[in-house]
């Protein structure tokens, strides 16, 4: 028996203990193959008589041969990681066959252990009742998914290597059999497929027991209960089950009844009637057989005739669309939108596509707003399923649309943002910023307004309020915000400041950029109050408080000055005011 030297009394009552625990334990140097410096009698119990010399010279990677190949390499990687110091911790889950030849789950943890020499310290627990109930409930959480999201679906699991059916409860009820054995030939052999169906239902299942398309659907014609003449249309549905090692192994599978042909044949009519009724060149219908991949045919005049591809599969042919008549910042948008792989899962989910709006380009070069809306359905007559883009130019009542929002969220007299479109987007972005970045939240104040609007008349006042917004505007990124609060106070949101002295000299250039002499005793100027988010606050009401605090300061010391929010400001302008308050 491997052990450790022990001379002394502790150490000898600790090996004693290890050597007695219910789990497999196995300690081993670091270097090479990791030899093994001790074992317990459960590693034995669980690995079998392994020869003492040979678990020195073969270490712990030795010792794992009796693991799966591929697991036995997952194993050796973990316990490398351990030894080279990236991972202080792993726990691997490994598959082995026992002396009975059956195939059993181990979980082995693996840690670093500092002793006299750094030590790869290992438990294995056999955990194969467990991964046995968690297969079986994953195969039951399928079974329970499928049957919820498709109600009024026949539901039932069938084994690939077993090529047997098992029937859920409510299935078991309806056909009189909780199982069916070789399902394959069962079907064929006994007259539930009509003659046409034939072919495509053994399509399905070498396409099943392949295991190249995890999950799909096929429409047959069938006869299930056999309790009635003729054939229903059934549309069947299955998704895969994998074992560990990527094989297919149990299949979900749920049928239901879709007779629904002329409803079908309504839609489409329903369909070719909407693109119909607007006029040629303000929309454009593409078809797709999603199915089979391929393009089918267009109608309409929004864009420039397709070119011919040698392979006009879905992609192909919506990717030269967008990268043709998609304006830029929308392409990648419209790409996910309208994706084969998207559209067969919303498809498959019974999901609802909406309608997307983006910029198109015109003949002109000019770019204007169209809606694509997506309709999907199962061709009548196959299994095929079948996808409708009807692409609509809606540019004029979407600049409508947009010009309203502007107008909502706009000052009149300047065109800046107003009160309540400033403080929703400070409360977005404030909350939200990048950590390390700063935000500098500016109030700004006409000096002495009044008697420029008493001197020269309010319609002049006006004009040196557009003047200012102007100044301000043209001064600020695309990214920063600039509102007019009212009156004669302006607020800017300027994002990603690099320091103070930065924003100083931003500050000092915008106040230099305001400042007009309009006469001999007249000026035009701007005080400016600023706070910091997220040092003096991350809401519009506390950046707003703080800053206006900063405007007191400015304007008490003078006017037509910038003053930066500290915690020591009290202005007694401020303080006099709030009193009277």
């Amino acid at each position: 028996m491997i052990t450790f030297s022990a001379p002394k009394q502790t150490e000898q009552l600790y090996e004693k203990l290890l050597m007695e625990a219910p789990c497999a334990i196995c300690a081993a140097r670091m270097d090479g193959n990791h030899p093994v410096l001790f074992v317990n009698r459960a590693f034995f119990d669980l690995f079998g008589d392994i020869p003492e010399e040979e678990l020195r010279s073969a270490g712990l990677i030795g010792a794992l041969r009796i693991a799966a190949p591929k697991d036995a390499e997952l194993a050796a990687r973990e316990a490398e990681l351990v030894a080279s110091g990236d991972m202080p911790a792993v726990a691997v889950e490994i598959r082995r066959r026992g002396r009975d030849g059956l195939q059993y789950w181990t979980m082995i943890h693996m840690r670093r252990v500092a002793c006299q020499e750094d030590i790869l310290l290992c438990s294995f627990e056999d955990i194969t009742a467990r991964r046995k109930a968690e297969e079986q409930m994953d195969i039951k959480t399928r079974e329970f998914q499928i049957a919820a999201q498709d109600n009024g679906k026949t539901v039932f699991r069938y084994d690939i290597a077993k090529k047997t059916a098992y029937l859920s409860k409510e299935a078991a009820e309806e056909y009189g059999k909780e199982e069916i054995r070789d399902l394959p030939e069962h079907v064929l052999q006994n007259g539930f497929l009509k003659n046409e169906s034939r072919d495509a239902f053994q399509k399905l299942v070498r396409t099943i027991s392949g295991g190249a398309q995890p999950s799909g659907c096929a429409v047959l014609q069938m006869n299930l209960k056999k309790r009635k003449a003729g054939y229903d249309w059934y549309r069947i549905c299955y998704y895969t089950i994998f074992d560990r090692d990527g094989a297919p192994s149990q299949i979900i599978v749920s049928l239901r009844n879709v007779t629904e042909k002329y409803e079908r044949e309504l839609a489409y009519k329903k369909w070719e009637q909407t693109y119909a009724s607007i006029p040629q060149n303000k929309m454009l219908y593409l078809e797709f057989d999603l199915t089979r991949n391929c393009f089918e045919h267009s109608k309409g005049g929004l864009a420039g005739p397709l070119p011919d591809l040698a392979d006009p599969t879905m992609e192909a042919v919506l990717g030269n669309f967008i990268n043709e008549w998609v304006y830029p910042a929308d392409r990648a948008k419209l790409a996910n939108h309208t994706s084969r792989a998207r559209l067969l899962r919303a498809y498959f989910r019974n999901s609802q596509i909406s309608d997307m709006e983006y910029r198109n380009r015109r003949e002109d070069g000019s770019y204007g707003w169209v809606r694509v809306s997506i309709q999907m359905l199962p061709d009548p007559y196959s299994s095929n399923i079948r996808a409708f883009l009807l692409f609509q130019d809606i540019d004029s009542s979407k600049q409508e649309e947009l010009s309203l929002q502007d107008r909502l969220r706009s000052d009149p007299l300047t065109g800046v943002l107003n009160r309540k479109a400033f403080i929703e987007a400070a409360e977005q972005i404030c909350p939200n910023m990048k950590e390390g970045s700063i935000c500098a939240f500016v109030m700004i104040d006409v000096d002495n307004f009044k008697q420029v609007n008493d001197r020269f008349g309010h319609a002049y006042g006006d004009r040196v309020l557009m003047r200012i917004a102007d100044t301000l505007r043209s001064s600020v990124r695309s990214s920063d915000l600039v509102a007019r609060m009212g009156g004669d106070e302006f607020l800017l949101l300027l994002q990603d400041v690099v320091d103070k002295d930065a924003l100083i000299a931003k500050l000092t250039y915008l106040r230099e950029q305001i400042y007009q002499r309009v006469s001999s005793d007249i000026v035009i100027s701007c005080s400016f109050g600023t706070a910091c988010c997220p040092a003096d606050g991350k809401t519009f009401d506390k950046l707003y408080f703080k800053s206006d605090l900063a405007l007191y300061t400015a304007k008490e010391d003078g006017r037509n000055r910038v003053c930066i929010y500290n915690h020591g400001l009290r202005p007694k302008e401020y303080l006099r005011d709030a009193e009277e308050i």
